[in-house]
């Protein structure tokens, strides 16, 4: 931190301690300001806090960790009076990669955490392949984790395949997830349960736990080295690519984690599809076209499955809903995007198109105002 700032923290510092020596409790009540939870009372020095946290989270990730280690070599035990409440912070707030960050630089701290299991439909039945997720690489590549998107493209899985043609089956995108969790565990040293975290996939998911079919064992049976040497080709890939073409996936998800097509704009593409019809009524009830095309739009633009999309979460949605594969706004969402020339859907592509590229544009200039 600046060294005209120092003094304030020194103050500060210098105030918690007295004020802990004449502390008798075992533990320190949330009110009393002396976890290091709390920041200094003086503008100047939460100023100066706040800088040299943000100069540190700004760190490449190596230098992160290696600073991380330098800092943290005297942190006490979890059971100090002074620290408790900084963990509890640290485990229910921060960001997937700084929790990745810590648990690296501080391991003794962090016991495995218990196995968290969700109903079996809340994202989709069959979510991963869990005997592929040993499969990973060593950390060298360039690229970040933020370049990930949750579904890979077909042109990775391409890559990944070395050329054949693919067929997008419940399988391959069971294949696609999982192989986006290996590929953000390349970039950063996240364990699956982490990059999953870091990916977006719903909290509370456990990777590990999903069922073994005789389809997954058969897979990883004798095929370690081939799905290594698939998973690196496809790395060495998305290294190569220019930077100017890389995407910021993370970022986009974020910007439009809370977004929804609103009324007005779903208004005007329904009339553009009761016009395709000459005015006969839809098929499909409004509300269900609504999410339907909220979901596509999302998708194109953040690299996520339709199911994930924030029309089937709350506050829009409500928390029992169940979406995967199955449900009728994605099933639709899917008949929408791959409309033959002569349906009436085929009609509002170009303008979902545009919608996209405006939300692109958006989380483009969110990226360049970023401090």
């Amino acid at each position: 931190m600046p060294s005209s700032q120092t003094a304030a923290v020194d103050e500060h510092i210098a105030r918690q301690e007295a004020r802990l020596a004449g502390s008798s409790s075992h533990w320190i009540r949330w009110d009393r300001g002396l976890a290091w939870s709390f920041l200094p009372s003086s503008p100047l020095g939460t100023a100066a806090v706040l800088f040299a946290a943000d100069r540190l989270l700004r760190l490449p990730s190596a230098e992160l960790l290696s600073e991380l280690g330098r800092i943290t070599g005297q942190i006490p035990g979890r059971d100090h009076k002074r620290w408790e409440k900084t963990w509890r912070v640290f485990q229910d707030d921060a960001s997937p990669e700084v929790r990745a960050h810590i648990t690296q630089a501080v391991p003794a701290l962090f016991p495995s955490p218990r196995r968290r299991v969700l109903p079996v439909n809340v994202w989709t039945r069959h979510r991963v392949i869990p005997s592929l997720l040993p499969v990973h690489l060593d950390q060298h590549h360039s690229f970040g984790p933020e370049e990930i998107p949750q579904e890979l493209p077909e042109p990775w899985v391409r890559v990944f395949h070395n050329g054949p043609d693919l067929t997008t089956t419940a399988v391959a995108r069971r294949f696609r997830r999982t192989l986006a969790i290996q590929l953000v565990q390349a970039a950063s040293g996240m364990d699956a349960q982490q990059a999953a975290d870091y990916l977006g996939v719903p909290p509370g998911t456990d990777l590990l736990d999903g069922e073994r079919t005789q389809t997954d064992e058969q897979v990883a049976t004798d095929g370690t080295a081939e799905l290594r040497e698939g998973l690196t080709r496809l790395a060495e890939h998305l290294a190569s690519q220019p930077h100017h073409h890389r995407i910021d996936y993370r970022l986009r998800r974020q910007h439009l984690a809370t977004w929804h097509l609103s009324n007005d704009a779903f208004e005007e593409l329904h009339r553009l599809l009761v016009a395709a019809t000459n005015g006969l009524r839809l098929p499909t009830p409004p509300a269900r076209l609504h999410d339907a095309l909220s979901a596509i739009i999302w998708r194109r633009v953040t690299g996520s499955e339709y199911c994930l999309a924030p029309c089937f979460r709350p506050p829009f949605s409500p928390t029992s809903r169940r979406a995967d594969a199955t449900t009728v706004e994605i099933r639709l969402a899917r008949r929408i995007e791959q409309a033959p020339p002569r349906s009436p859907y085929r009609t509002i592509l170009p303008a979902l198109e545009q919608h996209a590229h405006g939300l692109i544009t958006s989380c483009e200039q969110a990226i360049s105002h970023r401090p």
